[in-house]
């Protein structure tokens, strides 16, 4: 059993001990602040995801004639997600920080601080998919990329957005779907690349 969990921890790359530490910190800032303000933070990104999802074909077209150099029909696309996302983190961030900021303060009780921890975990995870959608939106091919989209949590992410195919409306289906194929493991299209292509190289 000791040998089992020594291996597995040996085959965390880089970007799955970035995920944890994420994971920790978000789990101790809901241990310290309590369920509430976590809701807050995870109403922010599931909202920023949505929109994301749900608009970025609408908008990217507008943005296509600012990208006609890059020859990269994606490029819009992307920009138009990472825009709309930051966009609504901005702006619902602002108002969530609003009304938290002009409410009185209350108690956090035991059970705030646990929920708070649990919901942490969440938002941590939604952090992390972003960090890694971004590196493949703009650094696609890169072995940092490359690096991310082999990992473990490039897995776990990847299996949350196959269970998101199956939502409803239909724009949020496809986009969950082009999400997914976004991320899709660069070892697993390329058998026979050797582990060194899927990490970053050293000294940089």
């Amino acid at each position: 059993m000791p040998v089992t969990a020594v291996a597995d921890l040996d085959s965390l790359g880089w970007f799955d001990l970035a995920a944890l530490s994420t994971l920790a910190v978000f789990a101790l800032l809901g241990v310290w602040k309590g369920i509430g303000w976590q809701i807050g933070r995870l109403l922010v990104l599931v909202a920023a995801y949505a929109v994301a999802i749900g608009f970025s074909d609408r908008l990217a077209p507008q943005l296509a004639r600012w990208f006609t150099a890059a020859g990269d029909p994606e490029v819009p696309l992307h920009v138009a997600h990472a825009a709309l996302f930051v966009g609504v983190v901005a702006l619902v961030g602002l108002a969530i920080w609003l009304v938290q900021r002009f409410r009185a303060p209350q108690p956090v009780s035991g059970m705030s601080r646990l929920l708070g921890a649990g919901a942490g975990l969440v938002v941590g995870s939604l952090v992390m998919l972003a960090v890694l959608t971004g590196l493949a939106m703009f650094l696609p091919g890169r072995s940092v990329a490359r690096a991310a989209e082999s990992s473990h949590s490039a897995r776990v992410g990847r299996g949350a957005l196959e269970v998101a195919e199956g939502v409803r409306p239909a724009s949020l289906r496809d986009g969950a779907r082009r999400w997914r194929e976004l991320l899709a493991d660069p070892a697993a299209a390329n058998p026979t690349a050797t582990p060194e292509e899927t990490l970053p190289p050293r000294g940089r």
